[in-house]
C-alpha cells in the first residue's frame, strides 16, 4: 500500500491511497476490459465499469471480487451490446448501460437478470434513439438516456413506459439541443442534459418544463463553455458540468448563478486539458477528469483545487491514461476510469497519512497506524487522549486543558470524535 501526498493550491498537503481496482485482464477469467469509459458506484461500495472497446461491463465489490455483468450478447435474446459508453446504478443496485452503436440500453439486476429497456425505436411513436451515451437513474428506478445521434433524451419507468423528455428544439424558445451527451437526475426527478455541439445544458422538470441553464457564454464574464460533456447534480440542486474544448468546469446554482470552478490552469501547477467526466459528493466537492492531461482534480466548495491522481496512477507501475469517467461514493472515495490504460482506480482520502483510509480509520486526523483502541469504543486512542496525558476517553481538569473535537466520516455517516486535549491558549 502506498500513501500519496499531493499538494493543494493554497494549503499544506492532502493524502490519498490510490488502488487499481481493475485492469485490461478484466476479472482474470478471460473476460477482458478494453477502453474503460463509464463508471458508477452504489451505496454498498460496489463499482461498475463499462468497457467501450470490449463491449461489456464489470462489477467490482469492495473486497475486490470482479464479475462481468454483461457482454456483447446483451440480454442473450438477440439484443446485443455494442460500444457501451454510459453506466449508472440505482439505489436497489440495478446497473444500467448504454450501447452507443447498438442504439439501446440495458438494465442488469443484482441477480444478473438482463433486460433491454430501450432500443433504436425510442418511445415507439416516431421518436427514435440513436447513439446513446449518457445514462442516469433516479431513486425510484426510472432511467434517463441521452441520444447523441438523435438529439433527444428519454425517461424509462420501471414498468417500461418510455417518454421523450427533450428533443432537438431544446426549450422550444430558440435554444436548440444538438448532440446531447451527459445526463443527470436529482432527487425531485428533474433531469439535466448537456448539448455537446449546441454548447449548452437544459433542465427538464418532472412536469416537463424545459429551461436552458447555461449556454456558450458560460458565466457571462468571459469564461466560455465549449463542448460540454458530463453533467452532475448535488442534493441542493446545484449543477456541475465540464467544457471539454474550453478546458473548464462550471457550477450552476438553482437560482441561476453560474461560476467557473476550474480552468486550464488546474491546481496552478498541474494543468487541465480536455475535461471529460464530472461528479459531486455529498459535501459539495466536485471531481473532474482531464482526459488529455491524464489527471483528476477535486474542487472544494471554497475553491481549493487538489490533484488527486495523475498519469503515474497508483505509483506502483499501473499508469492512468485517458481518464474519462468518474464517480464518488458517500465516504468521499473517488473512482476513475483510464480509457487508454484500460483500467480503473479508487482514490481514497487518508488525511493523516497512516495508511488507513479515512472511512476506515478510527482517528482520521491523527497518525495512528496501529489503530489502537484500548476501550473498544471505535474511537482510536490517538483521538481520545493526548500522548502521555491520560487514559483513553478521560480528560484532565477543565481549566488546564480543553478537548478539541473533529467531525469525521465513516461509511458516509458523520460522527464526532474527540481528537486530542490541547492546552488553553495553544494553537488549535
Amino acid at each position: 500500500m502506498l500513501v500519496v501526498s499531493i499538494f493543494e493550491t493554497g494549503q499544506a498537503s492532502a493524502q490519498f491511497i490510490i488502488t487499481k481496482i481493475i485492469d485490461a485482464t478484466g476479472g482474470g477469467t478471460g473476460n477482458t476490459l478494453d477502453e474503460a469509459r463509464g463508471i458508477a458506484v452504489d451505496a454498498a461500495g460496489n463499482v461498475f465499469v463499462a468497457g467501450r472497446g470490449s463491449d461489456n461491463a464489470f462489477k467490482i465489490t469492495p473486497d475486490g471480487a470482479i464479475t462481468e455483468i454483461i457482454d456483447a450478447a446483451g440480454d442473450g435474446g438477440g439484443n446485443g451490446l455494442n460500444f457501451p459508453l454510459g453506466i449508472a446504478v440505482d439505489s436497489a443496485g440495478n446497473a444500467y448501460v448504454t450501447g452507443g452503436l447498438s442504439n439501446n440500453a440495458f438494465k442488469i439486476t443484482p441477480a444478473g437478470v438482463i433486460t433491454e429497456i430501450i432500443d433504436v425505436t425510442g418511445d415507439g411513436t416516431g421518436h427514435a434513439l440513436s447513439f446513446p451515451i449518457g445514462i442516469a437513474a433516479d431513486a425510484v428506478g426510472n432511467a434517463y438516456v441521452a441520444g447523441n445521434g438523435s438529439n433527444n433524451a428519454f425517461k424509462i419507468t420501471p414498468a417500461g413506459a418510455i417518454t421523450q423528455i427533450i428533443d432537438a428544439t431544446g426549450d422550444g424558445a430558440g435554444h436548440v439541443l444538438n448532440n446531447p451527451e451527459g445526463i443527470a437526475v436529482d432527487g425531485a426527478g428533474n433531469a439535466y442534459v448537456t448539448g455537446n455541439v449546441s454548447d449548452n445544458a437544459f433542465k427538464i422538470t418532472s412536469a416537463g418544463a424545459i429551461t436552458q441553464i447555461i449556454d456558450a457564454t458560460g458565466d457571462g464574464a468571459g469564461h466560455v463553455l465549449n463542448d460540454p460533456r458530463s453533467i452532475a447534480v448535488d442534493a441542493a440542486g446545484n449543477i456541475y458540468l465540464v467544457g471539454e474544448a474550453s478546458n473548464n468546469a462550471f457550477k450552476v446554482t438553482p437560482g441561476g448563478v453560474i461560476t467557473q470552478i476550474l480552468d486550464a490552469t488546474g491546481d496552478g501547477g498541474n494543468g487541465l486539458i480536455f475535461p471529460s467526466g464530472i461528479a459531486v459528493d455529498g459535501a459539495g466537492n466536485a471531481y473532474v477528469t482531464g482526459s488529455l492531461s491524464d489527471n483528476t482534480f477535486k474542487v472544494a466548495p471554497a475553491g481549493v483545487v487538489t490533484t488527486i491522481i495523475d498519469a503515474i496512477g497508483d505509483h506502483l507501475g499501473h499508469v492512468l491514461s485517458g481518464p474519462g469517467g468518474i464517480a464518488v461514493d458517500a465516504a468521499g472515495n473517488a473512482y476513475v476510469t483510464g480509457s487508454l490504460s484500460d483500467n480503473a482506480f479508487k482514490i481514497a482520502p487518508d488525511m493523516d497519512g497512516d495508511g488507513k483510509t479515512d472511512d476506515d480509520d478510527n482517528c482520521p486526523a491523527v497518525f495512528n497506524a496501529d489503530q489502537a483502541d484500548s476501550d473498544g469504543d471505535g474511537v482510536g486512542n490517538a483521538c481520545t487522549s493526548a500522548a502521555g496525558c491520560c487514559a483513553p476517553g478521560v480528560f484532565p481538569t477543565v481549566g488546564l486543558f480543553t478537548p478539541v473535537v473533529l467531525a469525521g466520516w465513516r461509511l458516509g455517516q458523520r460522527r464526532v470524535r474527540i481528537r486530542f486535549a490541547a492546552r488553553i491558549g495553544e494553537s488549535q
